[in-house]
C-alpha cells in the first residue's frame, strides 16, 4: 500500500471512495439479494426508494413498527446518498450535548429556521402548512438526536456553531469519522442484523403502480430486466442539485455553470407528478459559498464541500483584495450573495462560473477542525502556511479581525460567534501556522420537491387544497416546503431523521405523533413561545454562585459551622464530608462525639436563594408538623434559626438510604435524569404504590387559609404567613422582578380564587419587569399579554378554581363532558391542602429494598387549593414538561402511559388504607386525578404555578378548551388575534403602549435595579392590573 493510501485511510473521509472503505464489509453490492428473488409475505411490505439517511432512517422505523418486510431500491452502486457526504453535522436543540457545551437553553431554532426559510415561509399557495411542517422539525430535533446516540449508537458529542444559527447545536463526533458517514455505517450495521430488511443497489425505479386512486408499488429495472413490487412506498430519493441539464436547467437555467457538490444523476420528481403529487419550490435551490476549488483541477463542476464547520469553528472569508467582506456566520443564502456580487475569476474555461475566494483557518479554528483539515490537506485543498506568506492586504485583514476578537468588540459584518479563533494581531503572529483554500459557491440543495404533510405523506391537488395519495410517503430532500428559501446548515441530516423516522411509522399504519387530549375538540399544534430566563441575570446568578462556593469552602467558615454545632450539642463537632452545593441548599454533614446518626447542618445557598429566612422558617415549620402529626417518614428538624455568623439554618438527622427514586428510575447515564423506558411496570407500580399510600395520607390534613406554614409554639402551627413558591424564588433569582410587587410577607389568602388572581398577577409582572429575553417579537409579545389578562379575569371571576368539576358551567369544554361525570369542585374557602413545589422523585429516599427511607426537602411547601392536590403528579417521567428535550408531545405521549400505571398504584394504596380512615376529599383521590388529566386541569394548575411555562401550556392545552376552537388560519405568532376580543376596552388600549415599550428595552441587555426605583416597579405593575 502506498504512504498516500495509508494517510486517505487515516484521515477523515468526506468522499464516495472513503465511503466504501468505511462500510464496504457492512453491505456490499455486488453481495446483496434482489428483492425480486424474494418470497412475499402475506402482508402489505414496505417499498424505499433510496438509502440516504432519511430512507435508511424510514426502514428502521417502520421495522421497530411491524412492518413484515421493508426492500429498499437504490440506482446507485452503494447505499449512503449524499447523506454520507455530510461534514458539519445535524441540528438538535435542548441536548444535553448542548448543556455540557454552555447552551442551557435553546428556543429559538424555530425561530432561526423561519428567519432562513425567508419570503417564502409566509407564502399560502400551494396551501401547505410549512408552520407545522418546520414545528415538526425543530421540536422533534432533541430526539432525533438522542435516537441515533441512545438507539443507533452514533456518537454525535460534539456541538459546533454554524452560519444562521443563534447559538450552537449542531452535533458532530468526536472521532475522525464525519457525522454523515457515522450515521449511515451505524444504521446499515442495525438493519443488517434484521432478517426482514433486504437492499438491491443498481436498482433503478422507473414508475409507480397504482389501483384506483392508490400508490400500490413500484416498476424498475434491475440488471437489464423490468420488475415490480408490489407494498406502500416510501420515496426518499434525494434532490435535483447534481441534475444539470434536467430538473435543474428546467426549473433554474440561471444557474448553468455552477459547479455543484452533488454527483450528475436525475432527479426522481417526475415519476410522482406522474401520479398526482404536488410540486413546490422548485426553483430554490441552495447555494452553498463554499466549495473548495482544486488547484489540481481548478475547471471541474464537481467540488468537495468545504464545511460550514470550518467556518463555525473560527474561519473567515477573504475577497480576491485580500480583505473580509461578510459576516461569514450569517445564512449561506447571505454568504453566497455576497460572494457572487463580486466579479467571477478569470480561470474558467468559458463553462464553469465561480470566484476566487480565501478561506482561512488560524490555530484555533484549525485545531478544532483537525480530522477535516488532514483530509483536505491531503487532497489538496487546503494549504498550511505561515502568516508572512500571505499577501500584505491579507495580512492586514487577519490583524484586524484578530485585535477584534481580542477585544471581543463587533466587527464591521456584525458577526458575534468567533469560534475557536486564538491568533493574536501584530508582528507576533507572523510565523504562526494557518491553512488557507480556494472556494466558491455551488449548488448544494433543493428546497424545493413533493408536497407532504407533517405526517409524511405526499399530498397532490384536489379542488383548491392539497390531500394525501393513499399508499405513498416520502421524506428528505426529495419532499419542499420545510426550508423556503434557505435550509440551515445541519438540518438536512435532521429532516432525514425526523420526517423519515415518521414516514416509516406512517407507512405500517402506526403514527408517531401525538393523539389528541381526551375531551380536546381539536388536535394540539405545539405553540413554542414558551418565555426565557433572563440570560444576563442568569450569568450574574453564575457568579454569585461560584463565589458562594468559594466563600462557603473556606476553612474559616467550615469552623465556624463545627463551633456552631457544637455550641448547640455541648460535645466535639466535625465535618466528616466535603460540602455539598445544591441548587437552593448547602448541606454539611458533622459528626457529634456520642450521637448516632450524623447530622445534616443545612443553610440557604447565600446569593443565590431570595428571601432565605422566610425559606427556612417555613421549611422547618413544615417538616416539624409532618413529623409530629403524621406517620410519613419525614425527618424532624432538631433546631432551626438564624444565626449571626452562618445565617439563617437548620440541623436535622441524616437519614441513612441507597439513593432516591429518581436515581432509581432514570436511563443510564441520564443527566438531568429522565425515566428508563425499560423499566418494568411491576416496579414502577410497586414504588410509586409507596408513593400513593404517602399523598394519601398528606391529603387528609386540612387547613383553614392558603400561606406558609409558622411553629408559633411548642407543636403549634400555624398558617400566617405569604406562600412562599418556588416561582417567587425563580422571578427574584432568574428574572430580576422587583421583590416589592410580590405577596407581602404576612399576607394569605381565604379562598382558592384569591391565590389564583395572585398567580395571574405574577405572571403579568414576569412579563413587565423581566428586561431580557423575554419577548422574542412583538406579535410573541402581544401573545403573552393577552393569555395573562384573560388568565387573570377568569381567576377574579372564580372560574379557574371550577374548570374541570362537576361546576364547571363556563368552559366550552363543559358542553362536551356530562357534569354528572365528573367529580365536585373542593371548597373554595376554610379547607386547603399542603402542596409543594418541590416534592418530586429526587427527594424520596429509599432503602435498599426499596422501602421509603425518607421524605426530605421541604422548601416552597405551603398551604395551598386543594385542586392542586387532585392533579396526577407532574414528576412522573423525572423531568418537567417544560423542559423535556424531546419537546411537548413526547412528555404528553409517554406521560399518558405511565399515567396509567401510576392510576393502578394509588387505586390499589386506597384500598389498602384503613377503613377507619375517613377521606378528607369529597371522593377518591385516583378518580379526581384521572379526571384532572383527561379534562386539562393539569395543565390549568401547571400553568398557574410557572410563569415560565403559562403560555405553552396556556395556548396549547388551556384556550381551546376554555373557548373552544380557534381560526386555524391565524398562524401561531398571532393566536392573539383571535381572543383579543376577549379583553376590556381598557386592557385592549394598553396592549400596544407595552408592546412598544418591551420591544424598546429588549434590546438595552441590561439588568435593571429595581430597590432604587420601587415606586416606579410598583407603578408599572398596576397600570396593568385592571377591574
Amino acid at each position: 500500500m502506498s504512504r498516500p493510501q495509508i494517510l486517505f485511510l487515516s484521515c477523515i473521509g468526506l468522499a464516495v471512495a472513503l465511503t466504501a472503505m468505511l462500510y464496504g464489509n457492512i453491505i456490499n453490492s455486488s453481495t446483496v439479494t434482489s428483492v425480486f428473488s424474494k418470497t412475499m409475505s402475506s402482508t402489505r411490505p414496505v417499498v424505499v426508494v433510496g438509502s440516504g439517511l432519511a430512507g435508511l432512517s424510514a426502514s428502521y422505523e417502520a421495522l421497530q413498527r411491524g412492518a413484515p418486510s421493508v426492500h429498499l431500491l437504490d440506482r446507485a452502486p452503494k447505499p449512503g446518498g449524499n447523506s454520507i457526504k455530510a461534514s458539519s453535522g445535524i441540528n438538535g436543540a435542548g441536548t444535553k450535548y448542548q448543556r455540557a457545551a454552555g447552551v442551557e437553553s435553546d428556543t429559538l431554532f424555530y425561530s432561526d429556521s423561519v428567519r432562513s426559510a425567508g419570503k417564502r415561509f409566509h407564502l399560502t399557495q400551494p396551501p401547505v402548512d410549512r408552520e407545522a411542517l418546520v414545528t415538526k422539525l425543530t421540536t422533534e430535533s432533541a430526539a432525533a438526536v438522542n435516537w441515533l446516540v441512545d438507539e443507533i449508537g452514533v456518537d454525535l458529542s460534539v456541538v459546533a456553531p454554524l452560519g444562521g444559527h443563534s447559538v450552537a447545536r449542531t452535533h458532530r463526533g468526536a472521532g475522525k469519522t464525519p457525522p454523515g458517514a457515522a450515521i449511515i455505517i451505524a444504521l446499515l450495521t442495525k438493519l443488517k442484523e434484521n432478517e426482514k430488511f433486504s437492499i438491491t443497489n443498481l436498482a433503478e425505479v422507473k414508475a409507480l403502480l397504482k389501483e384506483g386512486n392508490a400508490v400500490r408499488g413500484v416498476e424498475y429495472e434491475f440488471e437489464g430486466k423490468k420488475h415490480s413490487l408490489e407494498g406502500s412506498v416510501l420515496f426518499a430519493s434525494g434532490g435535483f442539485a447534481g441534475d444539470a441539464t434536467g430538473l435543474l436547467a428546467r426549473y433554474r437555467p440561471d444557474l448553468k455553470g455552477i459547479p455543484s457538490t452533488n454527483d450528475e444523476r436525475p432527479g426522481s420528481h417526475d415519476i410522482l407528478t406522474a401520479v398526482g403529487a404536488e410540486l413546490l419550490d422548485m426553483d430554490s435551490v441552495q447555494i452553498h459559498p463554499t466549495g473548495f476549488v482544486d488547484p489540481a483541477n481548478s475547471n471541474s463542476m464537481l467540488k468537495f464541500l468545504a464545511a460550514e464547520m470550518l467556518r463555525g469553528e473560527g474561519g473567515i472569508l477573504l475577497n480576491p483584495e485580500g480583505s473580509r467582506f461578510v459576516n461569514e456566520m450569517e445564512t449561506r443564502e447571505h454568504v453566497s450573495d455576497a460572494i457572487m456580487k463580486l466579479p467571477t475569476a478569470t480561470d474558467g474555461d468559458g463553462v464553469i462560473k465561480q470566484w476566487d475566494i480565501t478561506l482561512l483557518l488560524d490555530p484555533g479554528a484549525s485545531a478544532a477542525s483537525a480530522n477535516h483539515i488532514s483530509f483536505y490537506e491531503w487532497k489538496g485543498l487546503l494549504k498550511k502556511v505561515k502568516v508572512r506568506d500571505l499577501q500584505p492586504a491579507q495580512i492586514a485583514a487577519v490583524d484586524k479581525y484578530a485585535k477584534e476578537v481580542a477585544q471581543g468588540a463587533d466587527d464591521e459584518f456584525g458577526r458575534k460567534q468567533r469560534g475557536r479563533w486564538t491568533l493574536k494581531s501584530g508582528e507576533e503572529n507572523r510565523d504562526e501556522d494557518i491553512y488557507i483554500g480556494r472556494v466558491t459557491p455551488i449548488t448544494h440543495f433543493t428546497m424545493g420537491g413533493v408536497a407532504i404533510d407533517e405526517k409524511a405523506r405526499v399530498l397532490k391537488k384536489s379542488e383548491d387544497k392539497l390531500v394525501p395519495i393513499p399508499g405513498l410517503f416520502a421524506a428528505g430532500e426529495i419532499t419542499g416546503g420545510i426550508h423556503g428559501d434557505n435550509r440551515l446548515g445541519g438540518s438536512s441530516l435532521l429532516e432525514c431523521v425526523v420526517y423519515g423516522r415518521t414516514a416509516g411509522a406512517e407507512v405500517v399504519g402506526s403514527a408517531h405523533s401525538i393523539p389528541p387530549l381526551i375531551y380536546c375538540s381539536t388536535t394540539i399544534r405545539m405553540y413554542d413561545g414558551q418565555e426565557e430566563l433572563d440570560n444576563l441575570v442568569w450569568d450574574k446568578n453564575d457568579a454569585d454562585s461560584a463565589a458562594a462556593q468559594d466563600e462557603l469552602r473556606l476553612m474559616a467558615f467550615c469552623s465556624k459551622v463545627e463551633e456552631f454545632v457544637q455550641g448547640k450539642f455541648g460535645k466535639p463537632a466535625s465535618l466528616i464530608s466535603p460540602m455539598i452545593f445544591g441548587g437552593y441548599n448547602v448541606v454539611y454533614r458533622v459528626r457529634v462525639q456520642g450521637i448516632s446518626p450524623d447530622l445534616i447542618l443545612r443553610l440557604p445557598c447565600p446569593r443565590l436563594v431570595p428571601f432565605p429566612h422566610e425559606k427556612t422558617m417555613y421549611e422547618a415549620a413544615t417538616a416539624s408538623l409532618l413529623a409530629t402529626w403524621t406517620q410519613l417518614p419525614v425527618p424532624r428538624p432538631f433546631f432551626f434559626d438564624e444565626d449571626p455568623s452562618l445565617g439563617p439554618l437548620i440541623i436535622m438527622e441524616q437519614v441513612e438510604n441507597s439513593g432516591n427514586i429518581s436515581a432509581r428510575l432514570t436511563r443510564p447515564n441520564k443527566d438531568p435524569h429522565v425515566l428508563d423506558p425499560s423499566v418494568p411496570e411491576s416496579t414502577l407500580k410497586a414504588m410509586w404504590g409507596k408513593v400513593a399510600r404517602c399523598l394519601l395520607e398528606l391529603s387528609q390534613l386540612s387547613f383553614p387559609r392558603i400561606g406558609s406554614l409558622l411553629q408559633t409554639g411548642d407543636d403549634v402551627y400555624e398558617v400566617c404567613c405569604r406562600p412562599l413558591s418556588e416561582n417567587m424564588s425563580d422571578m427574584i433569582r432568574l428574572a430580576n422582578i422587583p421583590s416589592c410587587i410580590l405577596p407581602s410577607k404576612d399576607k394569605t389568602y381565604a379562598t382558592a380564587d384569591e391565590w389564583y388572581t395572585a398567580l395571574a398577577e405574577m405572571h403579568i409582572a414576569q412579563l413587565i419587569f423581566q428586561h431580557n429575553d423575554a419577548v422574542t417579537s412583538e406579535d410573541d409579545c402581544r401573545n403573552k399579554y393577552v393569555a395573562r389578562q384573560i388568565f387573570r379575569r377568569l381567576a377574579r371571576q372564580g372560574k379557574l378554581s371550577t374548570f374541570g368539576f362537576a361546576e364547571d358551567s363556563w368552559s366550552s369544554q363543559s358542553s362536551e363532558i356530562p357534569p354528572e361525570t365528573l367529580s365536585p369542585c373542593p371548597s373554595n374557602s376554610d379547607s386547603f391542602r399542603l402542596w409543594g413545589d418541590d416534592f418530586r422523585a429526587g427527594n424520596i429516599l429509599l432503602t435498599e429494598t426499596n422501602e421509603i427511607a425518607a421524605l426530605i426537602d421541604w422548601e416552597y411547601t405551603y398551604v395551598g387549593p386543594t385542586q392542586f392536590t387532585l392533579d396526577p403528579p407532574w414528576w412522573l417521567l423525572l423531568e418537567t414538561l417544560e423542559m423535556c428535550s424531546t419537546g411537548l408531545d413526547d412528555w404528553i405521549e409517554t406521560y399518558e402511559s405511565r399515567l396509567n400505571i401510576w392510576l393502578s398504584a394509588m387505586e390499589k394504596a386506597e384500598t389498602s388504607m384503613p377503613k377507619s380512615t375517613p377521606n378528607a376529599l369529597p371522593g377518591p383521590l385516583s378518580r379526581y386525578m384521572r379526571e384532572s388529566w383527561q379534562t386539562g386541569r393539569f395543565f390549568l394548575s401547571y400553568a398557574a404555578r410557572k410563569s415560565w411555562a403559562f403560555d405553552a401550556m396556556y395556548w396549547n392545552f388551556l384556550d381551546e378548551r376554555f373557548f373552544g376552537d380557534r381560526d386555524t388560519s391565524v398562524l401561531k405568532e398571532g393566536l392573539w388575534k383571535t381572543r383579543i376580543d376577549m379583553l376590556s376596552d381598557e386592557e385592549r388600549a394598553a396592549m400596544e403602549p407595552f408592546v412598544e415599550r418591551k420591544m424598546a428595552e429588549s434590546k438595552e441587555r441590561r439588568i435593571v435595579e429595581w430597590d432604587e426605583a420601587e415606586a416606579e416597579a410598583k407603578q408599572r405593575f398596576t397600570e396593568l392590573l385592571f377591574d
